[in-house]
Order: structure tokens, then sequence, then C-alpha cells
């Protein structure tokens, strides 16, 4: 009975010190909404050789220092709080961007294509 008494006011302390900002970093799950589509950066021409382009989108690579770093809370001037995922960041671009694309009529395929697109995350903030 006192384990569970101990581990109650632990998991409490925890807890209180979350809620009242004391912790020095803080951990959310990626959330896709985007503020704009590909249909509001006007008419994308999808005649000739590109409606039948098959293109395959890699995997991003993660570049940036620390992968799990998405943000930084600055509401106090005098504390900086980091705000991470636990998500990976660079599958999860990856697959937004990909369908993305796709949304916007390009055929994106998973295997060979007739075009790659590759590239790295430098920042994401």
């Amino acid at each position: 009975m006192r384990h569970l008494a101990a581990i109650t006011c632990l998991a409490s302390f925890l807890v209180s010190r979350a809620a009242f900002g004391w912790a020095d970093q803080l951990i959310i799950p990626l959330n896709w909404t985007p503020t704009s589509a590909f249909a509001s950066m006007g008419a994308i021409d999808l005649s000739g050789n590109i409606i039948a382009t098959n293109i395959h989108f890699e995997a991003l690579v993660d570049a940036r220092q620390n992968p799990s770093l998405i943000a930084e809370n600055r509401e106090k001037a005098n504390k900086l709080r980091q705000v991470t995922t636990t998500s990976d960041v660079a599958a999860f671009v990856t697959d937004h961007v990909r369908e993305s694309l796709h949304a916007a009529g390009l055929n994106i395929v998973d295997g060979v294509g007739d075009v790659t697109i590759s590239g790295e995350l430098r920042q994401f903030l």
C-alpha cells in the first residue's frame, strides 16, 4: 500500500510540475494543418508530359542538429522552453508533401519513377 501512495505522490508532483510550467521541455504530437493549398497559388499547367510522368518522392532526410525539436516557447523572457515531439518529423513531412503533390494532380508512385524528388530538412520551427 505504501508503494501505491508513493507512486501516486510522484505522479501528482510530475503532473503539477508540467501544469504550472516548471518543466523545461514540452512534448507534443505533430498535426498537419496546412494554411494554404496548391490551388491558392494559381493554375497548375498539367498538360503535356507532366500528366504522364511518374514521380518518385524519396523519404526526406532530417539534417537538423536536434531532430525532435519543433519549436521554442518564449513566453517568459528569462526562460526558453523547447517544444519537442516523439514523432519522426522527416517521415511526417515526407508523407504530407507527397499527399499534397498527389492532390495537386501529379502522378506520385512508390516504385521507380521517371523523375525522383529527394531532399533534406534543415529547419523545422
